[in-house]
């Protein structure tokens, strides 16, 4: 028996089985019959995501956890959310059931919503992190031996603030600093000035600084001189930058999708 001809109960139970809204959509797109008369929109509602959504959650829920884990944290501040390392808040559910998918979207949503919260007891604060970065995007780095008596003794090679940009080494790593000031310190338009800007800027830089223990370190005078190790740089910081950069940009994906849900539904009410 060929596809065409498969009954329309046996093509839902096909669909029933699939276990991604990818797989969901590709199913519903196979022919005109699946997609207008069979897997209506109320049916696949019934047991799929929409694939924005569920690549936006898988990316959230898998894919960055550490720095989901803060985000969280800062968002849900004053909303019960106190104990997120506690099985009974049901936090972050760890089944992937379209109910437990709906949940943890929910978390987000409505963690996007309300004032923004106070939040103390930062490791750095974004208004000292972001001079000696413009430091380093200004002079890039020139090498240097093992630069203060903390990280005297360590093994590796060093570079350190203070040259120009024009005799600037490993111009790779001034670059990184760029994409930390421009895509993660300073967004503009509606999103810079989003509660989930903010938060997802805390919950990066809490992130940035665990990182940095393995390469970068900063003179504490001033915090404007940074001296990098360039084997714990390559391993470890670099790496956790890409994904801070991505991890905003999917932050700003998923405030732009529940703005628009927002939108429609006040056009329609």
């Amino acid at each position: 028996m060929t596809f065409e001809k498969l009954p329309y109960e046996i093509r839902i139970l096909v669909f029933e089985q699939l276990k991604t809204p990818h797989d969901a959509l590709h199913f519903r797109a196979m022919d005109k019959i699946n997609y207008f008369s069979i897997i209506t929109d109320r049916l696949y509602n019934a047991h799929f995501l929409r694939v924005p959504e569920y690549d936006l959650l898988t990316f959230f829920k898998w894919k960055s956890q550490q720095v989901t884990y803060f985000f969280l944290i800062y968002l849900t501040l004053g909303k019960g959310f106190s104990n997120l390392a506690s099985d009974s808040d049901l936090w972050w559910r760890k089944t992937d059931t379209l109910e437990d998918q709906r949940f943890c979207l929910g978390v987000l949503e409505n963690g996007f919503q309300g004032p923004i919260p106070a939040i103390s007891g930062q490791p750095i604060d974004t208004e000292l992190l972001l001079p000696w970065t413009s430091r380093i995007i200004q002079t890039g780095f020139t090498p240097m031996d093992p630069p203060c008596s903390d990280w005297a003794t360590a093994k590796g090679t060093f570079v350190v603030t203070g040259g120009s940009v024009a005799s600037c080494c490993r111009p790779d790593i001034r670059d990184a600093f760029h994409h930390i000031h421009d895509r993660i310190l300073t967004r503009n338009g509606e999103f810079g000035k989003s509660k989930a800007y903010i938060c997802a800027r805390k919950a990066i830089v809490s992130s940035l600084e665990e990182g940095f223990l393995k390469g970068v370190h900063r003179n504490t005078h001033k915090w404007i001189e940074v001296h990098i190790k360039l084997e714990g740089w390559d391993e470890h910081v670099m790496p956790l930058i890409n994904h801070c950069v991505e991890f905003m940009d999917k932050v700003e994906l998923l405030y732009n999708h529940f703005e628009r849900k927002r939108r429609v539904l006040n056009d329609n009410s």
